[in-house]
């Protein structure tokens, strides 16, 4: 039971409670360890220890994984390669994990992972196919939906039209939100300072900025701090 607590929490965003469930994991629920590795692998990227997380989800990679745990190891992998700006590197490893059929979430995670690639990489044609392949109303759990609204909101970011991304970024805000996921609200807060700061609404995106800074600080996602700090940086030296 403990590693499904510890899954949960690392998904809420509560990272020293998923860490405490996982001192706790019997091996019998998880013998050979890769689950509990994955889980700490991806509690490392949610910090921002993307050196050793990337060790871990490459190391896990060569050994023999059931598709849908591959799948949520690359789609792992993928996010560290995204936020270290090595978008086409994550690209290759999302798109070998689909070719080993995953079913279900884990294969949608690894789709709206596509997307965000090819948004990193500038390939707006490229973002829209991959949408296309996520589908319009992809079945899944609440991360799925926020995800789904991250991407949709830098696809518009990219496309120019920061108010359509502020809508998706909104969206993303309050399924986060009635999940009760902290990490999640500070990254919709985020992407929604960013659309509202694009729009050209400094006011408006100062207070949402500070509070994506303030939980993220509070729940260790230092990613996130960071870069909600420096939009926050660079707002008050436009000044």
């Amino acid at each position: 039971m403990s590693l499904e607590r510890a899954e949960r929490f690392a998904f809420e965003g509560r990272l020293a409670a998923a860490d405490a469930a996982l001192l706790r994991t019997r091996p019998r629920r998880d013998p050979d360890g890769a689950r509990v590795a994955w889980l700490r692998a991806y509690l490392g990227a949610a910090r921002g220890r993307f050196a050793t997380a990337e060790r871990s989800s490459r190391a896990l990679l060569k050994t023999s994984l059931d598709p849908e745990l591959h799948a949520r190891v690359a789609a792992t992998l993928g996010s560290v390669l995204r936020q270290t700006s090595r978008h086409a590197e994550a690209r290759e490893v999302e798109a070998a994990a689909l070719a080993r059929r995953p079913r279900g979430d884990a294969r949608t995670h690894l789709l709206i992972g596509l997307v965000a690639d090819a948004v990193g990489l500038g390939d707006l044609r490229g973002v829209d196919r991959a949408l296309r392949r996520v589908g319009s109303r992809p079945s899944g759990g609440w991360r799925v939906r926020v995800r789904l609204a991250w991407v949709r909101c830098e696809r518009e970011l990219l496309a120019g039209r920061p108010a359509g991304a502020a809508t998706h970024a909104r969206r993303a805000l309050v399924a986060a939100e009635r999940a009760g996921a902290r990490r999640h609200v500070a990254k919709s807060l985020l992407f929604l300072g960013a659309s509202l700061r694009e729009a050209g609404d400094a006011a408006a995106a100062r207070p949402v900025l500070r509070r994506s800074r303030a939980i993220a600080r509070r729940v260790g996602a230092t990613p996130i701090e960071r870069v909600a700090g420096d939009l926050l940086g660079q707002a008050a030296e436009r000044r």
